[in-house]
């Protein structure tokens, strides 16, 4: 009869078990690169986009002649729901994604300047970018580690091997990146690809690519700055990105108890509530807030 394996018991051992687990998959798939063809930013969000409920080979086999129909994101932006529908049909839900694509492009035109911003709190008001589609852009066109990227397969072998007993993807989320505390290894986000110069005439007039992640006192308080508490405080001062985030928690806390007077599952569902509720947790957890 085979024993069960021991589960580690103290954070020293969960530690060298999660290191071990990174190391094996690390040796398993070296160097690897997200499967989405794309040249830019936006070309890898409308990918992503499409790839809800589809492969990552047939998002493939469709986007080189939707780049080719719309190759700029003000083209996207004025282009009919049914022509865009049809484009992206054998897809799935082409509809839904099609309504995305047009809001998405309109959305980063209208607010971000064109731009497809590398702040997830930002990410995160496009529509069709929930948090899968936002850490996946984040994650591979910035080299920003704003969370961890859950999906089908993620959710079932984070279980099996026993990383979270969660089913929601927000939770196994939370439990993935709470698992890579301050002793283990940082999150293993790639370099940025390299954009090709072919995507410069997709880019829009007047944009710029910025590699210059400023870090979200917000938004990654559960995240990076969990591996940032060392660096919090200078010479025994609030530094502004903690100044910075104790501003933008008040304003959200008017806002959460506004929204739990409008909407109660608003306010457990937003994923900006999510956020603060998570960074206010961290600053509990560090004894920032004395």
């Amino acid at each position: 009869m085979t024993k069960s394996p021991v589960k580690p018991k103290t954070a020293a051992e969960r530690q060298a078990r999660l290191q071990k687990i990174l190391d094996g998959l690390d040796k398993l798939y070296p160097n690897v690169t997200c499967a989405l063809d794309h040249s830019n930013a936006w070309e890898l969000l409308a990918a992503t986009i499409l790839s809800a409920q589809c492969t990552d080979k047939r998002v493939n086999m469709v986007t080189p002649g939707l780049f080719r129909k719309y190759p700029t994101i003000q083209d996207f932006a004025s282009a009919s729901q049914e022509e865009m529908a049809e484009a992206v049909r054998s897809t799935g839900f082409y509809n839904n994604k099609a309504k995305s694509l047009i809001g998405a492009a309109r959305k980063i035109l209208s607010d971000f300047g064109g731009q497809v911003p590398n702040e997830i709190e930002k990410l995160l008001t496009v529509p069709g970018a929930a948090r899968k589609t936002a850490n996946v852009v984040l994650g591979t066109v910035y080299g920003i580690a704003s969370g961890v990227v859950v999906d089908t397969h993620v959710q079932r072998i984070s279980r099996r091997l026993d990383l979270t007993k969660e089913t929601d993807p927000v939770k196994i989320e939370r439990d993935l990146t709470n698992a890579a505390s301050p002793t283990s290894a940082t999150p293993r986000i790639r370099p940025p690809k390299q954009v090709t110069q072919t995507a410069a005439s997709r880019t829009p007039a007047g944009a710029t690519t910025s590699l210059i992640h400023k870090p979200s006192s917000l938004t990654e308080g559960a995240t990076l700055y969990r591996m940032r508490v060392a660096k919090t405080r200078t010479n025994g001062e609030a530094t502004p990105a903690y100044r910075n985030f104790v501003e933008r928690s008040q304003k959200l806390l008017k806002a959460k108890e506004l929204a739990r007077k409008t909407n109660p599952n608003e306010a457990k569902t937003n994923p900006i509530l999510t956020a603060w509720r998570l960074g206010v947790k961290f600053l509990i957890e560090s004894n920032l807030n004395r």
